[in-house]
């Protein structure tokens, strides 16, 4: 599992899921994955690898290319990727990666027995 794979899982699992949004009176979720200038003024990381990281995790779990979109936001203090997916492929992705059905009232959590 990737990395970013491990981010869009971790974010579902939270009581709501992803960031809920609507784009044309439609229902989306959109996460952003990147990297923020601190206090100290240490600089900006630009990781430009993000996006196709994204796609490779979307393709992955066969996502239609036409239900989402990603954009880059590059500000002074900012440097990500937002995705905004439909709601229907947002239920599809979730469940693909996690192995169940989603609804909005499961909590996805991995337990270890050491």
């Amino acid at each position: 599992m990737t990395a970013t794979e491990s981010i869009f899982i971790n974010s579902a699992s939270t009581h709501n899921g992803w960031t809920r949004t609507t784009i044309d009176k439609k229902p989306h979720r959109t996460i952003r994955i990147g990297f923020q200038s601190n206090c100290n003024q240490d600089g900006l990381i630009c990781d430009y690898t993000v996006e196709k990281k994204m796609k490779d995790v979307l393709n992955k779990y066969n996502i239609n290319e036409e239900k989402y979109k990603i954009e880059n936001i590059h500000t002074k203090w900012e440097f990500s990727y937002a995705l905004y997916i439909e709601e229907d492929e947002y239920k599809k992705l979730i469940d693909s990666m996690c192995g169940k059905k989603y609804t909005d009232n499961v909590s996805y959590t991995t337990s270890i027995t050491v």
